[in-house]
């Protein structure tokens, strides 16, 4: 919060947080609700439309959300902002021509920014918020290359603060079982693409192992 807040003048507060596709919400929901708790004027704009479920979570809290099929780069895009924060790599103000000061990248992946993005995917950013000291060095690499100046800030891995939410409510939901643990934990950990288990037998092994009496975390 004391790097967010350095940016900002003494007037006011005002961060959009921009997903190009709904599926890059997870990412920055944590910082997001985090700044409006610390009264920062946020906004969240989605292209697509948000699981019901995830957007009851903000407009519990009174934020601002514009999504849906009518929701466009160039709608989302017209309202002023002093910071936009995005998860969404590959944007520049050519495609997303935001009036905010900055515009700022939260990695969606720890992956290495040089092993699976397009050379330029990090170009249009005016700053990265490092997910680890690695995105850090590579992007400092970044500028020397290419003779860029994209600043970066050490900020961590939103996902990482849901994981822990979600890890707390299973212990205590949990408690006489972990207690009582005999059986064998399986984690399942799927990768994306058009080969990954979850799309070819992700939901039958899952069942296959607990029919097996393993325990199952998917």
């Amino acid at each position: 919060m004391r790097i967010i807040k350095k940016l900002f003048n003494k007037k006011g507060y005002d961060i959009q947080f921009f997903c190009s596709c709904p599926i890059d919400e997870v990412w920055i929901r944590s910082t997001l609700i985090k700044c409006h708790s610390n009264k920062v004027k946020v906004q969240l704009s989605v292209i697509g439309e948000l699981d019901s479920k995830i957007k009851k979570i903000y407009l519990n809290k009174n934020i601002e959300i514009i999504d849906g099929k009518k929701n466009s780069f160039k709608n989302s895009a017209r309202y002023d902002c002093k910071l936009c924060i995005t998860a969404s790599s590959g944007i520049n103000r050519k495609i997303y021509k935001t009036n905010a000061i900055k515009l700022i990248h939260m990695p969606h992946s720890l992956a290495s920014f040089h092993m699976i993005y397009p050379e330029d995917a990090f170009w249009g950013y005016d700053e990265i918020f490092c997910a680890g000291p690695h995105h850090k060095s590579e992007i400092l690499a970044l500028n020397k290359k290419y003779n860029l100046k994209i600043s970066t800030s050490d900020i961590g891995y939103g996902k990482f603060d849901l994981l822990k939410e979600d890890f707390i409510a299973y212990n205590l939901k949990n408690v006489e079982k972990i207690e009582n643990y005999k059986i064998k934990r399986i984690l399942i950990a799927p990768s994306w693409g058009p080969d990954n288990i979850l799309d070819k037998f992700g939901p039958e092994l899952s069942l296959y192992l607990r029919n097996k009496n393993y325990d199952i975390i998917f």
